[in-house]
């Protein structure tokens, strides 16, 4: 009964702190507790808990701040992704995660030391841009795909986000409209399949409120978050969530 307890509190406790994290990106949370959940429970209810929490997070954000939404940027993103979404969720019923779960985190941890050097010398982007190119277009595809394995595409659309969205609450803001909408494609296709089970519907009951909590303070802290700090900080949090993962 102890560790039940025991490990209940510690699963709330992921949920809290990573949800402070996504509400101040609107993109780490899901990454950073995905590891810690998985050892805690199943991949699995891992992956259907954090779905969830990712549409009621996102949804707190957008309410908030919808007018700030790129609506250009939020188009094109939704068509590239919507269609790796898919593949990625096809191949999760196939494919060796295991190996998936190795590659992935090495490739993070190299865009996320990339971006503090590129941060760090003082490089600008033209938030302006708007042009979607050939190398975006992949990006952004398997963004989608690896969102469809593990929920966790946000680090591949950061790497294009901060190249067009430079505005830290219209770049929150945009990502947390993304996970709306792909994460509730990925709800209606677990309904329908029947994936989810009365076991991990319990543990997405249990998690509801600690990710209130930890959005609420994620709010808060983002108000107190200076233009470069954040942008090192999303930097950071790719090179955390490489990490974790490889854990």
């Amino acid at each position: 009964m102890d560790n039940i307890i025991i490990s209940i509190a510690i699963f709330c406790l992921v949920i809290i702190c990573s949800n402070i994290i996504q509400g101040i990106t609107g993109f780490a949370g899901t990454l950073i507790a995905m590891p810690f959940l998985i050892m805690l429970v199943d991949l699995e209810t891992a992956k259907q808990v954090l779905n969830l929490l990712g549409i009621l997070a996102s949804l707190m954000i957008v309410v908030k701040d919808y007018k700030l939404i790129k609506k250009k940027q939020l188009l094109i993103i939704l068509f590239w992704m919507t269609i790796g979404l898919i593949i990625g969720m096809i191949i999760y019923k196939i494919a060796p995660r295991r190996i998936l779960l190795i590659i992935f985190p090495l490739f993070v941890l190299a865009v996320g030391i990339k971006g503090i050097l590129k941060n760090n010398n003082g490089t600008t982007v033209d938030s302006n841009n708007d042009k979607t190119t050939i190398i975006d277009a992949l990006l952004l595809l398997f963004a989608g795909i690896i969102h469809g394995l593990f929920v966790a595409g946000g680090p591949l659309l950061v790497i294009y986000a901060t190249e067009k969205i430079m505005e830290k609450n219209s770049f929150r803001v945009t990502l947390s409209a993304v996970w709306i909408f792909l994460n509730s494609i990925m709800l209606i296709q677990a309904i329908t399949a029947n994936t989810i089970t009365v076991s991990i519907s319990k543990y997405m009951l249990i998690s509801i409120i600690p990710m209130f909590a930890g959005v609420i303070i994620g709010n808060y802290l983002l108000t107190k978050l200076s233009q470069r700090f954040f942008m090192k900080l999303s930097y950071t949090l790719l090179i955390l969530s490489g990490i974790s993962l490889l854990l």
